[in-house]
């Protein structure tokens, strides 16, 4: 409810978060979810009451998405994941050609 686009802007710019980069998601709670739990394949919890927050699982992995909108892996930040990543999108990318 909090995160709007002129709210994910003001964000942006106090982090310095590049936009060319970096996008920033918002829409009905329905919607969320579905995108998180049955495309990214990760948790969102329900509404708590007492601080009108939903939780939704930040993790530091990075997911792969085709095209097609296929998860391709969930991977690591550290150094190994972050060198999985680089040669896993190569295919992806390369599949799209």
């Amino acid at each position: 409810k909090n995160d709007t686009p002129k709210a994910f802007l003001a964000y942006a710019k106090r982090h310095d978060a590049d936009l060319k980069r970096w996008s920033f998601l918002t829409g009905t709670e329905p919607k969320i979810r579905t995108l998180l739990e049955k495309g990214f394949k990760v948790h969102m919890g329900k509404e708590e009451k007492i601080k009108n927050m939903i939780d939704i699982a930040h993790t530091s992995r990075f997911v792969i998405v085709d095209a097609k909108g296929g998860i391709r892996g969930h991977y690591s930040s550290d150094d190994e994941g972050i060198s999985e990543i680089f040669h896993r999108s190569q295919h992806v990318l390369n599949a799209k050609k």
